[in-house]
């Protein structure tokens, strides 16, 4: 991909980012404001899968300007072979 491709990615990988912290008020926000133990799970869920992301996000921008932390390689490593082990069970 051409500099200017990377430019444009990695602009629209931030603003991804901007939506899962939205996303992740969002839920904090609202948490509280149900009793309802299904609806507050659902959150939850809703929740992890966005904080996963915003790693996955940053790992991939940090990958993008060579500039990748050990701690996220590790984590990028660990995404992996969890990815593969449920591919390997379907």
């Amino acid at each position: 991909m051409a500099k200017s491709g990377n430019k444009e990615l990695a602009t629209v990988l931030k603003e991804w980012q901007g939506l899962e912290n939205d996303i992740i008020s969002l839920i904090e926000g609202l948490f509280n404001k149900t009793e309802n133990e299904f609806v507050k799970t659902i959150m939850s869920i809703i929740r992890h899968d966005s904080e996963k992301r915003k790693v996955m996000l940053q790992f991939t921008l940090a990958h993008m300007t060579k500039e990748a932390p050990r701690e996220l390689i590790l984590h990028g490593d660990n995404c992996e072979r969890n990815l593969l082990a449920k591919v390997g069970n379907v």
